[in-house]
């Protein structure tokens, strides 16, 4: 503990270190782990029986399903997705909706809720996105 002392006191400036440096260094760290917190990565494996040109739809147009048995229109399986939260999101709204915004971007308007773990110990969720046609 005198050694931390001597580094602010000493008035040799090869080993001075001011507090306002020290402060600058914490508030690079925070800022650095507070732009990961409330982040999901979400990955998507397309499916053979995909299209290969489906175009992107607007992530409000995502249904989210809890089985297979909940959809009411015929549909076709897109890909498989899957969510794994990082620091901050282990609620699964944040998971969902990275969910919904991955299904949006390849085209499909449907998820479909396969498993959801938002636990400390290895959170995985996992999806199948669906394109549903909508005029049943």
């Amino acid at each position: 503990m005198s050694i931390k002392l001597r580094i602010f006191a000493t008035p040799d400036p090869m080993y001075s270190v001011s507090r306002n440096s020290i402060t600058l260094v914490f508030a690079f760290i925070l800022v650095g782990c507070g732009a990961t917190v409330g982040q999901v990565s979400t990955s998507a494996t397309m499916l053979d029986s995909a299209p290969d040109d489906r175009p992107s739809v607007d992530v409000s147009e995502v249904s989210v399903y809890s089985s297979f048995e909940s959809v009411e229109c015929e549909y076709s399986r897109v890909a498989f997705v899957e969510s794994t939260p990082r620091l901050g999101a282990r609620n699964e709204k944040d998971v969902i909706n990275s969910g919904k915004e991955k299904a949006a971007e390849i085209g499909a308007n449907g998820l479909v809720i396969e498993e959801m773990d938002t636990s400390a110990n290895n959170p995985q969720s996992s999806f199948v996105a669906i394109f549903e046609s909508k005029s049943c």
